[in-house]
């Protein structure tokens, strides 16, 4: 039911019942990096079809990535099958939460978000994913939101559109000219970690590169966030976004941006 909580449920073989880590079979201490270095993380939200292609590239490039989905649509027309996803978490990537369905989390009733929240990640514990990470669907958080996702075992959050985002628009809304260039790390707050703007069809390659390079410069965690990949209609819209960019990235130039990020 909506007022089922965590604790009443099967035992989670990756978090303790006091939701705090445990050690196996990954490494859950905080990275705390040298001065000067820098982490790029590849992100992919929502379980797009496309997100396997973009895996295989990253494979083939000694790139893992994360995958956030949402368990209540995989299998879907257009949507990774659960086939997909266990042969991606099989060559290295990580497969994080998203929530059931993608609601907007902050207009819902608590215990409804919570459901959102908590059933997504049993959904995809249940199929043999040791699911740690998630991400805010649209990105915003609240206290009560990022408390909601901490009661439901995850380890860390990941929000949007709080870094700097380096193509410089003013009509862009997830330009940030007074953020942060990367997040820091360990993170201040692991349930609301920062990234700049999701990636939609208005970047370019330089685009990509000069977030990373911006990044090198500072030194911290940069969070990319991808949604799909296309090769023939890249202006097509996702029904839930219908007044924004298209957020596929031509597979192309995601290509070439992951063969450019192996060297880097």
């Amino acid at each position: 039911s909506p007022a089922q909580t965590a604790s009443a449920w099967p035992a989670d073989p990756y978090v303790s019942p006091d939701n705090t880590p445990t050690p196996w079979p990954a490494s859950t201490q905080p990275l705390v990096l040298n001065p000067g270095q820098t982490v790029v993380s590849i992100t992919f939200d929502d379980g797009w079809a496309s997100a396997a292609t973009a895996a295989t590239m990253m494979t083939e490039r000694g790139l893992p990535g994360t995958f956030f989905v949402n368990s209540g649509t995989i299998g879907m027309p257009d949507r990774l099958s659960i086939a997909e996803l266990k042969s991606m978490a099989t060559a290295g990537h990580e497969i994080g939460g998203h929530t059931l369905t993608h609601p907007i989390l902050e207009t819902l009733p608590a215990d409804e978000a919570r459901r959102q929240v908590c059933d997504d990640r049993k959904t995809l514990l249940d199929w043999g994913f040791p699911v740690r990470s998630f991400s805010y669907p649209f990105g915003p958080s609240t206290p009560e939101l990022e408390n909601a996702v901490r009661e439901c075992g995850y380890n860390s959050a990941r929000s949007l559109a709080t870094l700097r985002t380096y193509r410089v628009d003013p009509r862009y809304p997830g330009y940030c000219a007074d953020c942060a260039v990367t997040e820091t790390l360990p993170p201040p707050d692991p349930m609301d970690t920062s990234a700049p703007a999701e990636v939609d069809g208005n970047w370019t390659l330089a685009d990509l590169q000069g977030q990373v390079t911006n990044a090198i410069a500072a030194g911290g965690w940069l969070q990319l966030s991808f949604h799909k990949l296309c090769t023939t209609d890249c202006t097509q819209q996702i029904n839930e976004l219908p007044n924004k960019a298209s957020v596929a990235t031509p597979q192309a130039e995601f290509e070439e941006f992951v063969t450019w990020l192996a060297t880097q």
